[in-house]
């Protein structure tokens, strides 16, 4: 069995696989994106709307494109791994109808338990709302488009799940007592966000996510959480 120092630095593989490619895509976007607009010019194509498209969609395509492209290397390096030994048949992924439904609720529930843990930091710290507004501003939740639907209600839930409650929580299952390696792998997905307030209640709903799929023995029951939470933040970010 790997020892504990060893799985940890593990541990952090799929994140930095994760910050590799998003380099990588934020580089090479606007010159591959010139380069397309300059081959429809070529082609004799108007490109004034594609230009137009890139300035009000370009940052959710980044998005798009940051995480489709983990999800492929992701879901080979996830199938090499062992199953788990509560892994259930039947129903969707394991997962029957009315579980399935009980575990969107659940990301409803979070989602608002999220709300109010919020209200109380920003009447305490009322200088961090400006931050964490801009980062729902630039995540497109209050002006919903097509793409940060895709990406923040679909490929988000998908792409982090299978990071850290696929990969991380698993290979730190090996050496690590189930609850020491769930709070590992939420303290990563905390600090992923990048800001104190995301951060705090990444970190809690990374733990209940990561209880989810050890109690379902399924990957899916994170991913259909996770969905929930990203759903409903959503739709109060419209209210």
């Amino acid at each position: 069995m790997r020892g504990k120092g060893s799985t940890l630095g593990l541990s952090l593989l799929p994140v930095f696989m994760w910050i590799l490619i998003q380099s990588i895509v934020v580089l090479a976007f606007t010159p591959a994106m010139l380069g397309l607009g300059n081959l429809l010019s070529v082609l004799g194509l108007e490109t004034q709307g594609f230009y137009e498209f890139l300035n009000t969609n370009g940052s959710y395509l980044i998005y798009l494109l940051m995480d489709g492209g983990v999800l492929i290397p992701g879901i080979f390096w996830f199938r090499r791994l062992p199953p788990r030994q509560e892994k259930r048949r039947g129903g969707f992924f394991g997962i029957t109808p009315g579980g399935i439904l009980l575990l969107v609720l659940a990301g409803f529930g979070l989602q608002m338990l999220s709300n109010l843990f919020l209200s109380f930091v920003f009447e305490a710290f009322p200088g961090l709302m400006e931050s964490y507004a801009q980062v729902l501003e630039n995540l497109g939740m209050n002006h919903p488009a097509f793409l940060s639907l895709l990406y923040t209600v679909l490929l988000a839930p998908a792409t982090e799940e299978l990071l850290f409650r696929g990969l991380t929580l698993r290979i730190l299952e090996g050496p690590f007592p189930f609850w020491t390696a769930n709070t590992l792998q939420a303290f990563y997905f905390g600090v992923i966000h990048g800001n104190l307030v995301q951060g705090g209640y990444a970190f809690l709903a990374g733990l209940v996510m990561g209880y989810l799929v050890k109690r379902k023995g399924t990957l899916a029951a994170g991913v259909l959480c996770h969905f929930g939470v990203n759903f409903s933040g959503v739709l109060l970010g419209l209210l």
